[in-house]
């Protein structure tokens, strides 16, 4: 992340960077509640593009996405299914394990544009799995594979919610199964990344101070607006607009990379 101090909090200098992602937290949170997925998907290509680097958003989102769903699952926990948590998540060890190596032994413009490209094919993907009227045949180890991209994704780019949300809109859950999961998936996988990244080195302390405590307020408040705008607006309009700013957010970053 750039050294371009702009103010202090309780003798913390705070970055231009750090400004603007209160709004663009706030932003992807505002449309990712609204649209029900997608608030990494949203934040890591803005984030990156603005210059904080990799570790920092990883981290930073990761930590946010915790938080946040944490309380989801805990409202939804009689709805999850645990065993097919358990699977995801130790399917994701070996992906996290790789995706620590990754994000601490590659460049970071390749990141950037790995991203970028990331966030453009997971859009597609999430546009066609919720157009199927039908679940879609079963996928031998579908849970293992899911929980290895998952791991890998979130240790890279903090993306590790694309996988599961694309796994579960193919199995049709009943919605509040569905929430309830993707919930509880987010919060142990996100908590095994965490610790990876912490064990690795790669962990980032000032994107949970000044980042995250001044991040979180706006990404609650932008989550419960969204949700609301959503249950009053068209569904598919409202995932078409929110999954065409991801497209060019992926677009974007892979240009600035």
């Amino acid at each position: 992340m750039r050294d371009r101090g702009q103010g202090r909090i309780i003798g913390v200098e705070i970055s231009t960077e750090i400004w603007i992602g209160i709004v663009v937290t706030f932003f992807a949170a505002l449309l990712g509640g609204g649209a029900g997925f997608g608030y990494a998907l949203l934040s890591a290509p803005f984030l990156l593009m603005i210059g904080l680097s990799p570790p920092f958003v990883v981290t930073a989102n990761l930590t946010i996405g915790l938080i946040t769903r944490l309380m989801v699952a805990w409202r939804l926990r009689y709805h999850i299914t645990r065993n097919r948590i358990l699977i995801l998540l130790i399917s994701s060890v070996p992906g996290s394990i790789i995706g620590v190596i990754t994000l601490t032994r590659v460049d970071e413009s390749v990141i950037r544009m790995a991203t970028g490209i990331l966030v453009i094919v997971a859009s597609v993907g999430l546009i066609y799995s919720t157009s199927r009227p039908e679940p879609g045949p079963p996928i031998p180890g579908g849970a293992v594979i899911t929980g290895i991209f998952a791991g890998f994704l979130g240790t890279t780019t903090s993306l590790s919610g694309v996988p599961a949300a694309v796994y579960f809109i193919r199995e049709r859950l009943e919605p509040a199964r569905f929430l309830a999961d993707m919930a509880a998936f987010f919060v142990s996988v996100n908590l095994l990344a965490l610790g990876m990244l912490m064990i690795s080195g790669a962990f980032v302390s000032s994107a949970l101070f000044p980042a995250t405590l001044l991040w979180l307020p706006g990404a609650l408040i932008g989550n419960l607006v969204g949700t609301a705008i959503g249950r009053r607006l068209p569904y598919t309009l409202f995932r078409t607009f929110t999954l065409g700013v991801v497209v060019v957010a992926g677009i974007l970053t892979i240009i600035t990379s």
